[in-house]
């Protein structure tokens, strides 16, 4: 699969370029207890920022603060930007007002030849170009009540692999997708949660070698690495359960369990990430999981810069 741009410049971009973006910001203070007429000390409000600024951007919860991510999952390494879309004049007054939250986040891989992550949240659309739509409706409301989120992704990926005896290069596109909905219920030190995710895909099968005779040269054969077949089409069925809770002001860490129903599968993830007490700057975490159809365990590695 075909990565959607320099690494360099990306980087570049991503960590430079995105702080000025935000600076523009129209979603007003940061307050965790909108409708409400409780006080709101220094640390809940970092606490709940540690809890909702979600470095990775992975979970449906998360604010919609201008962020951008790079994360290396095994071979992997994947660049995510999130545009804050209460910055928009139209939507500006109405997330200020009720604590909903808007954003479009833009991801891909950034390394050549990636593949479909198989993650233990079995996010089966990681390792593909793809463009997301959510909404999160009472986002900074801590006081138990439920806060509810509907994200939908969509992407139409490149798949290169070698067909037929000439092994003749061959490139294929397919739609992908997916949609969620979930609920959660907060206070500014944890978040409890579920939700239900419906994915359509196409995953390349695993590369082999090839061998041919040697043209020259001391060795018999040349051997080379080649996905031989196009992709084939899945699709998921995933149930999740996920737990945060601020351990510091600055930290946080959670448990994420997922079932896919189609496919008998489950998987389970603890993260842990670190976000400096400030309304813009960088944070960084890691996530260690489990699958149990490939019986290994996962980890994904993460920075990010972000502003509220």
């Amino acid at each position: 699969m075909r990565p959607f741009g320099s690494a360099t410049s990306r980087v570049l971009v991503l960590l430079f370029g995105l702080p000025a973006l935000g600076a523009a910001q129209r979603t007003g203070s940061f307050e965790p207890f909108v409708g409400s007429a409780i006080k709101v000390t220094a640390a809940d409000r970092a606490r709940f920022q540690v809890l909702m600024t979600d470095p990775l951007l992975t979970s449906p919860m998360r604010l919609s603060a201008w962020t951008a991510t790079l994360a290396s999952m095994g071979n992997n390494s994947e660049a995510r930007v999130q545009a804050n879309l209460c910055d928009l004049a139209r939507l500006g007054a109405k997330c200020a007002a009720t604590g909903r939250a808007y954003d479009l986040t833009f991801a891909g891989p950034i390394t050549r030849n990636a593949t479909v992550t198989d993650l233990a949240d079995l996010q089966g659309l990681a390792g593909t170009n793809r463009l997301e739509f959510g909404a999160r409706y009472g986002i900074l409301n801590a006081t138990k009540r439920p806060t509810f989120a509907l994200r939908a992704a969509f992407g139409y990926p490149v798949f290169d692999y070698r067909a037929g005896t000439e092994l003749t290069r061959t490139f294929d596109r397919h739609p992908i997708g997916s949609v969620s909905a979930n609920v959660a219920f907060k206070t500014t030190k944890w978040t409890m949660g579920g939700g239900y995710r419906f994915e359509s895909n196409y995953k390349s099968p695993e590369p082999q070698y090839v061998c041919s005779p040697a043209p020259y040269g001391v060795a018999s054969v040349v051997c080379d690495l080649f996905v031989l077949s196009g992709p084939s089409h899945a699709s998921r069925s995933v149930f999740t359960l996920d737990g945060r809770v601020a351990f510091a002001s600055a930290g946080a860490m959670g448990g994420t369990f997922s079932y896919d129903k189609k496919a008998g599968v489950w998987g389970a993830e603890v993260p842990f990430w670190v976000l400096p007490q400030s309304v813009a700057g960088f944070g960084a975490g890691v996530r260690f999981g489990y699958r149990s159809d490939t019986k290994r365990g996962t980890a994904a590695f993460f920075v990010s810069a972000f502003r509220l």
